[in-house]
């Protein structure tokens, strides 16, 4: 069992949760109530659970991989790893170029995400070593 890997998807079971629990509660739902036209609501709302598909999805594999070492894991790591690491870059981006320091906090969605793009590319490099090291 990888413990970092175990740790990477349980923070991405906490984020698919806290998404889709908080997130519709406190986004989805005051959206969904606002004057925007129709096309534009429902495809920013698909798209709100095409993102929670992704955490779940992502997760699953996550704890598919903690257990079992797999041919082409290590690629698949690398690429969950960069995605989620651009995800928590996105917020910061978003964060640093508002110019307001309260959206470090109101935006917090980077908190969880950078962590699970930097131990799941931790575990990509390290696996990637440990391969060349026995060759």
């Amino acid at each position: 069992m990888n413990k970092t890997l175990l740790l990477a998807a349980v923070i991405c079971v906490l984020t698919a949760g806290i998404h889709i629990i908080m997130g519709s509660r406190e986004i989805v739902t005051p959206f969904l109530d606002s004057d925007l036209a129709q096309v534009p609501k429902l495809t920013l709302y698909a798209v709100w659970y095409m993102v929670s598909a992704v955490l779940i999805l992502t997760a699953a594999t996550l704890f598919y991989i903690s257990f079992k070492k797999e041919q082409g894991g290590r690629e698949l790591l690398f690429f969950i790893g960069i995605l989620y690491t651009a995800f928590g870059l996105v917020f910061l981006i978003i964060c640093f170029t508002h110019f307001d320091e309260k959206l470090f906090l109101e935006l917090p969605q980077w908190i969880l995400l950078l962590p699970i793009g930097g131990l799941t590319l931790w575990e990509a490099y390290t696996w990637q070593k440990a391969i060349r090291l026995s060759e």
